[in-house]
């Protein structure tokens, strides 16, 4: 590839990340794609973050550093995106990891599959000293669905531990995700609690605007640390932003898929999975207070009733 490729913009959104920071911009300033601007959005890091960017711009004319005077959450995010000049654009977080030939193969990816509006690669966890543990095989089946409704049918029925989230990571058309951005916002709260889960719900929101290729032989590195539990103190906070996660995806169905048999089936697809995530977690635990709060909102599911409506 040469300089006359497309602009890709790295959108590399960060809040006190001097751990991996340096590693994880060595691995993007060394991508062997020609045609690259890394656009550094801190979210008002208190640690030596800062120094570690200033560091890195004096010496790559690709970088530039911005810094927000305060925590804006996850709409870090949307400013990120908000300073890209490509054609294509890619998040980043400030401890992750790329194979070299990540963004070139995503972009060959998306220059030959003019439909897709996401390129992504195979995805590999790896622990706090870079050792991968963990591939996701089960994201590269979420390429080239085809028709709408059974592309997010296929979405919201794959399992977020088998690595969709890592879809957000991966290289957009900047034209699509500047059409949903201006229409309906990247990130929206919708009212709901908390913010988990966001990066999944905006990767549901694109797929209404196109299909998405997966890129086997290149890989994101995703840094994993130690397993969430529902531990007690923050069991009951879990459970809501829950409710907030599926909330935000029927929210999404309700502003952009018009009133059909496809919507309900897809309404219900989001309450049979709500319910059985519930199921799971009152399975493995043994507060009583989270028990009660999860048996009060099974009840407003008739599973059965629910899993006749989108067969079994």
């Amino acid at each position: 590839m040469s300089d006359s490729e497309p602009l890709v913009s790295i959108g590399l959104i960060v809040f006190n990340g001097a751990q991996y920071l340096a590693e994880s911009l060595d691995s993007l300033i060394n991508q062997d794609y020609p045609n690259i601007e890394i656009i550094i959005s801190d979210n008002a890091s208190q640690d030596a973050t800062p120094q570690i960017c200033k560091e890195y711009q004096m010496k790559d004319s690709r970088i530039r550093y911005y810094r927000n005077a305060t925590n804006i959450g996850h709409e870090n995010g949307t400013r990120a995106f908000e300073l890209a000049k490509g054609q294509f654009f890619m998040w980043a977080a400030h401890d992750d990891l790329w194979t070299r030939n990540y963004v070139s193969a995503l972009a060959e990816a998306l220059l030959a599959n003019p439909d897709c509006i996401l390129a992504y690669g195979a995805v590999c966890a790896i622990d706090e000293h870079g050792h991968r543990f963990r591939e996701y095989p089960e994201a590269l089946k979420l390429s080239k669905s085809g028709v709408l409704f059974y592309r997010l049918r296929k979405y919201i029925w794959s399992e977020e531990s088998e690595g969709k989230p890592n879809l957000f990571y991966g290289l957009w058309r900047t034209s699509a995700v500047d059409k949903v951005k201006k229409q309906y916002g990247l990130f929206p709260d919708y009212g709901c609690y908390g913010d988990w889960g966001v990066d999944n719900v905006f990767v549901f929101s694109m797929a209404i605007e196109g299909d998405f290729v997966a890129v086997p032989h290149a890989t994101f590195l995703r840094r994993v640390y130690a397993d969430r539990t529902y531990a007690d103190p923050d069991l009951i906070c879990h459970i809501h932003e829950m409710q907030g996660y599926f909330h935000r995806y029927r929210k999404v169905i309700e502003q952009r898929i018009p009133p059909s048999e496809e919507r309900d089936l897809l309404m219900a697809s989001i309450s049979v999975r709500e319910v059985t995530w519930y199921q799971r977690i009152i399975n493995s635990i043994s507060n009583e207070e989270g028990k009660k709060l999860i048996h009060g909102l099974l009840t407003q599911y008739p599973v059965e009733v629910v899993r006749s409506q989108i067969g079994g």
